[in-house]
């Protein structure tokens, strides 16, 4: 019989109670706001908590089952269609002590309440990695009383050989090793993992390997080093663990029904929840005059935010959440593009344990630039060099979808060829998915050759079920693609694709030949744009 998680707007603790008696009720947030968000392929979900104000920004609805269940996203069955594609955002007012497992038991009930969501719980056979202890496991124990985590992944550039990324660890266990390091080796990783190594300690490491397209770029058929090294040879000789692809039964949240249309919010409610600062304690904002190519933003717990040779245009960016998208800030003169700073600056009123959240950073950056900037903005729309989607001449290669199925794309690494010829592929597969989905998930997915905005001019109205694969931009030879000078390059007309000896294939080659789409550049369409009003030079004292 299936353990229903959801009812009557309540959640209930796992488990059957005795005849006779209540089961516990979850505590539940003392408000919350619930809005529905944009739809796109594009955002991504974050989510913090501080002060007593919990937040979740550009969540889908599998993004919020994940949070709440403490469950992968592909763990995450049935339901509607627009299950991966309606975003949401939610800030609610939970007790400023309570726990992650208690605001994970608030949500479920807000889910429950809100979108009448209803699921149960099965085991079901997936793709995993297992990680498992090797003969001789080269873990040291951890020191105690370290702050357990990772510092921000550290990238050496390559200097004759492949690129290495460096990740220093303190005081964590496999299980957190598990649950973690999928967003560290995406590339590598691209299922969840499960910690079957059976150690319960907790460890010190430091971990070195090369991304995977830098690695599958530069094969040696003679072995030479040069080669680098996977993820996977990285955990077993530095760590002596095993990790390694399996199939096994996994526990799944399956969706049994949920409303796509929250209901309304209580009257005032913005009124009731806790306030978000927007403002640094303190901070020191310095040039910097270095040269160096190293860049650095990293929140501290304690709420120390450390800011390290930024050009003043990312930070505006950052500021803006414009981090993907800079070229739709607009205006401001040259030097906001070259001259870098460094920041130092303090925060009120956070955990020592825990980094201020992201958003909050924002806010604050966004205060402290106007402050000592004389930074003034505005939004506006304007015509700007955009991708445009349209159909090729011999027309579409796509299958209409079953509209009852998800409303996704999911990119995955993979690969042309077989040993020292074998050629990294990005494989994207798209189901239920309109154009204007497609369209928008290009820029993501493929930045390296949709250097801009991709609008659909397709003409078609329905949702396609499709794959398309494509080598990495960097790994065609010279670095080709359109696109190398730009949207469209300077004479407005899409760049030629260069040959490829090795079989690789451009993502806009890919697009035409395997969809019987055409992506276009050199053309201009109205988007939403942050124009810089005013911006003065940094006062010598400030």
């Amino acid at each position: 019989m299936k353990q229903v998680f959801a009812l009557a707007g309540c959640v209930f603790a796992l488990g059957v109670a005795s005849f006779g008696q209540t089961a516990p009720i979850s505590p539940t947030f003392e408000v919350a706001d619930i809005h529905v968000g944009q739809p796109t392929q594009n955002a991504q979900m974050r989510s913090s908590f501080s002060g007593g104000r919990f937040e979740v920004h550009n969540a889908t609805m599998v993004d919020l089952i994940s949070t709440a269940y403490d469950i992968e996203a592909e763990s995450v069955y049935g339901g509607p269609s627009w299950l991966e594609s309606d975003r949401f955002e939610i800030v609610a007012k939970a007790p400023a002590r309570s726990s992650q497992a208690e605001r994970m038991q608030m949500l479920q009930a807000l889910l429950a309440d809100r979108f009448k969501l209803a699921v149960h719980k099965e085991d079901k056979a997936l793709d995993v990695f297992a990680l498992t202890a090797g003969k001789k496991v080269l873990l040291k124990p951890a020191e105690a009383g370290g702050e357990p985590g990772c510092q921000p992944p550290q990238v050496q550039p390559p200097g004759g050989g492949p690129p290495l990324i460096t990740l220093n660890c303190r005081n964590m266990t496999t299980a957190e090793f598990a649950k973690q390091f999928r967003r560290f080796a995406g590339g590598y990783v691209t299922h969840q993992m499960l910690d079957l190594t059976g150690l319960t300690g907790s460890y010190d490491f430091t971990i070195k390997w090369t991304p995977r397209g830098a690695l599958m770029a530069r094969p040696a058929p003679d072995g030479d080093s040069d080669r680098g090294i996977s993820f996977f040879e990285a955990v077993d000789k530095q760590l002596g663990l095993k990790l390694a692809p399996e199939k096994r039964p996994v526990p799944v949240i399956v969706v049994d029904s949920v409303n796509r249309t929250p209901t309304e919010n209580a009257p005032g409610v913005s009124k009731k929840l806790p306030a978000v600062s927007t403002e640094f304690e303190a901070a020191v904002v310095k040039p910097n005059l270095s040269g160096s190519r190293s860049r650095r933003i990293e929140p501290k717990p304690g709420g120390r935010i450390e800011v390290e040779n930024i050009p003043l245009k990312e930070l505006i960016a950052l500021a803006w959440n414009h981090e993907q998208d800079q070229q739709m800030i607009v205006g401001g003169p040259k030097w906001i593009e070259t001259d870098a700073f460094d920041v130092i600056a303090k925060t009120a009123n956070f955990s020592m344990s825990t980094p201020p959240p992201f958003d909050t950073v924002r806010l604050m950056i966004r205060s402290l630039l106007v402050e000592r900037f004389k930074l003034a903005v505005h939004e506006e729309e304007q015509p700007v060099p955009v991708w445009t989607l349209t159909v090729a001449k011999r027309g579409v290669n796509l299958k209409e979808a079953d509209p009852a199925g998800r409303s996704a794309c999911k990119a995955a690494p993979g690969e042309s060829g077989k040993g020292s010829g074998s050629v990294p592929m990005i494989i994207l597969t798209c189901t239920n998915t309109t154009m204007v989905q497609f369209a928008d998930a290009t820029h993501r997915v493929a930045g390296g050759y949709v250097d801009h905005p991709a609008v659909d001019m397709t003409g078609l109205k329905g949702a396609y079920d499709f794959t398309v694969s494509w080598t990495p931009r960097g790994v065609i030879n010279g670095g080709g693609g359109r696109g190398e000078r730009g949207a469209g390059g300077a004479d407005g007309a899409a760049a030629p694709s260069p040959s490829d000896p090795s079989g690789g294939i451009t993502f806009f080659d890919a697009v035409e030949k395997q969809l019987g789409l055409h992506l276009q550049g050199g053309q201009k369409h109205p988007l939403p744009v942050l124009v810089i009003d005013r911006v003065e030079k940094l006062a010598a004292e400030n």
